[in-house]
């Protein structure tokens, strides 16, 4: 364990799809079926890892609290737990309209962990195209975190929540 908080995942092996690649490593460090047809998950982004050669690929499925509590249970009898994944982490998703600096508290605060390369551009990524938090609340976020937004997020997901809120 190297300190650092990241995604489960590993190595695409020779001849393993990407699909099966996500299957194998979520029953290896989360004792999780994903199913044949891998229903309900989203590819979302990938990342290059700068002087490393390395591309992460970031996969998201929404579940309900039961199925995830299952997920957190399950997780501790996997085969890789306690060496490569020490458990899930709910990411705290608050954000106050006053969070900076150094008395920032829920995402920012958490935003500024110890993280490998290229996690919190992922995370930020998937929060903004899910739209699970306001464009405006992850600029807070991020600012609390002493990062700048428009850095991690590609221009059409900066412009795709800035469109005003139609009046009803």
């Amino acid at each position: 364990f190297d300190g650092k908080m990241g995604f489960f995942g590993g190595v695409v092996e020779e001849g393993e799809t990407l699909e099966n690649c996500l299957r194998r490593e979520m029953r290896e460090e989360l004792n999780f079926d994903a199913g044949p047809s891998l229903t309900g998950f989203e590819y979302i982004v990938s990342h290059e890892v700068p002087g490393e050669k390395l591309r992460t690929h970031l996969f998201a499925k929404e579940v309900p609290a039961e199925e995830l509590a299952r997920v957190e249970q399950g997780a501790r009898e996997a085969m890789h737990w306690g060496s490569e994944c020490l458990g899930l982490i709910r990411v705290p998703l608050y954000v106050s309209d006053t969070d900076e600096g150094a008395d920032a508290t829920g995402l920012p605060n958490f935003l500024r962990g110890h993280f490998h390369q290229g996690v919190v551009e992922e995370l930020v990524y998937l929060l903004a195209q899910k739209e699970i938090l306001p464009m405006n609340k992850l600029e807070i976020a991020t600012v609390g975190a002493g990062l700048t937004l428009r850095y991690l997020l590609p221009d059409h997901l900066m412009s795709s929540q800035a469109q005003p809120e139609k009046q009803s």
